[in-house]
């Protein structure tokens, strides 16, 4: 479908032709919904309404979305790596963030509004709505562009913000001795903790205002007036807590985005660069949205390095969020609603994953801390006494302890994915188990495990759901296995089993048939039905070799032998 047009205040820009434009707006607030349609009422563009960033994400990616107009808290509270998912997304259109804590003077909003994207105060007029909309999807009129040179000139000749390096680390040290009184404060409810967090404000102010940092005044001006409502009651509880949080990760937002809080010299050493990786994917499980708030604060990009932080609310939504991908970690709260972290740990362990977890809690328990602990929980947190240092610190350890017991695994000789025997370790064993029994009367059997359409499992459903037919197919193993069983995953779809103390020789290779059928047998996995196409090798020692690896590459002809039988899936030598 082609659209044309020439209207109102897109008559100047000239008419355009486009496939099916639309305007994406990402908002709660019915009032602010009310501006976006008064706005651009006369707008060609279909306009379109989501209330979250996951509606917004699925419908960019089917849809010829040209502009976006999004709530900036809402969006950034779902995903704090919003613009470099994006960036994956191949998103080329214009963006406009309406935020609460914008300090609209009018140069300093200029230096927001360069290129495809800008940031707008709430409470802007439809009519200055409109301009900005306008701007972005056909460009100003060349008027408009001597007047935004001549703007951003003064702004940058009169207005500007660049301050010598020495306020950086105190005003990074005051904004977490903040962050952390707030934390406190909540978990308290208690007014002397308030004044903590009143005294900690008023430091803050001073350091602000000693270097003109007015920027971000006015975000501070409205934490400061939310915090004494607070104080005197004068709101509800609840409400004045989750508004209070939001201004507060508003400013925080303001000041890591903004160059006067960036060191003039980047920090090379954070965590990321500490375990040599690129990127942690971080899943947080909590239901208090002030908690989640407080704790997303906590993370940056300065100490950690790149991170994609992504936020669920129910056992539910961390099950879809860990099928979408698979995060480094976990931090999750044990209360989560009717049910508990120790609840979603064994949901997760049940489908197959093994990424480390951290529990929080505001209950500071003991008992629980150890609970966690039998459990398998790699770190444990009292929300009391939770910090950015100390959820840097947990974070830190609990990454060193997964590389460590990774890199053990691969000395063991096993396998990272299913925990199984890799080839290495499964070799060694077996060349131990034939010595041992090199001189009784009995035989060793070596079944080699190949899924053939395992590719094509991973073509149709992905790698992610590969993996986890993979992880059944080892628990399947696991449940058949005789406990003087070794089994391996040798190779990316191939697994092994040696089994020992096979009498009758004759016995054994039947057996192999009802072995075929239990492991072949139809996988349900996540509402999918598959049905897996083995072919299955097997050797015997000491027939057919005394050492492991000979053994090893005999069962690997047999396996050959049954893919090429077109009336066999399973080639027993004898």
């Amino acid at each position: 479908m082609r659209l044309y047009f020439s209207l109102n205040i897109f008559e100047r820009r000239g008419a355009i032709q486009v496939d099916e434009p639309i305007i994406l707006v990402i908002e709660e607030e019915e009032e602010i919904r009310e501006l976006v349609k008064c706005s651009l009422s006369a707008a060609p563009q279909r306009i379109e309404w989501v209330g979250s960033w996951q509606e917004a994400r699925e419908y960019i990616q089917k849809h010829d979305v040209v502009l976006i107009i999004c709530d900036e808290v809402l969006v950034l509270l779902e995903d704090l790596s919003f613009h470099r998912t994006m960036e994956k997304f191949g998103y080329k259109g214009a963006l406009i963030f309406l935020s609460k804590m914008m300090d609209f003077h009018p140069e300093l909003s200029l230096g927001f509004s360069v290129g495809r994207f800008r940031v707008l105060p709430r409470g802007v007029s439809a009519e200055e709505l409109r301009r900005h909309a306008g701007e972005l999807l056909y460009g100003p009129t060349k008027t408009e562009q001597s007047m935004m040179k001549s703007r951003i000139k003064g702004f940058e000749e009169t207005e500007g913000i660049d301050v010598s390096g020495e306020h950086i680390p105190e005003l990074c040290r005051l904004v977490r001795s903040l962050l952390s009184l707030l934390f406190c404060a909540y978990q308290t409810k208690q007014p002397s903790d308030l004044q903590e967090v009143y005294r900690g404000y008023e430091a803050l102010c001073e350091h602000i205002n000693k270097y003109s940092l007015s920027f971000v005044l006015p975000a501070l001006s409205s934490f400061g007036t939310r915090l004494e409502l607070l104080m005197r009651q004068e709101v509800d509880a609840e409400e004045g807590w989750s508004r209070l949080i939001r201004l507060f990760r508003g400013l925080l937002l303001q000041l890591r985005r903004h160059k006067a809080h960036q060191p003039s010299q980047q920090t090379t050493s954070t965590l990321c660069s500490e375990l040599g990786v690129r990127e942690l994917k971080i899943l947080l499980v909590e239901d208090d949205e002030i908690d989640a708030l407080f704790i997303s604060s906590l993370l940056n990009e300065e100490s950690i390095g790149a991170y994609t932080l992504i936020h669920a609310s129910t056992i539910e939504e961390a099950l879809e969020s860990v099928e979408e991908g698979v995060p480094t970690v976990c931090i999750s709260d044990f209360h989560l609603d009717q049910d508990t972290g120790f609840q979603l740990q064994t949901q997760l362990i049940e489908r197959g994953y093994s990424f480390p977890m951290i529990l929080l809690t505001g209950e500071g328990s003991y008992t629980l801390d150890l609970d966690a602990m039998h459990r398998g929980y790699a770190g444990y947190i009292d929300k009391a006494h939770l910090t950015e240092t100390l959820l840097l610190q947990t974070l830190r350890y609990v990454m060193r302890q997964q590389q460590s017991r990774e890199e053990v695994g691969a000395l063991a000789g096993r396998d990272a994915l299913t925990s199984l025997y890799s080839l290495g370790g499964f070799l060694a064993l077996s060349e131990a188990a034939l010595n041992v029994v090199k001189n009784e009367s009995t035989y060793i059997a070596m079944y080699l495990i190949d899924v053939q359409n395992f590719q094509d499992v991973n073509e149709r459903y992905g790698y992610v759901f590969g993996d986890r037919v993979l992880l059944a197919l080892a628990h399947r193993l696991r449940q058949m296995a005789e406990p003087s069983d070794i089994i391996g995953r040798v190779g990316g779809d191939l697994f092994a089993v040696l089994r020992v103390g096979c009498r009758d020789l004759d016995d054994s290779a039947r057996a192999v048939s009802s072995f075929a059928a239990q492991l072949g047998a139809e996988l349900e996995l996540e509402g999918e039905t598959l049905a897996l196409q083995l072919h299955i090798g097997v050797a015997f020692a000491p027939i057919h070799a005394q050492d492991a690896d000979t053994l090893y590459f005999v069962a690997l002809d047999a396996v050959q032998y049954a893919r090429d039988d077109p009336n066999a899936d399973v080639h027993v030598l004898l």
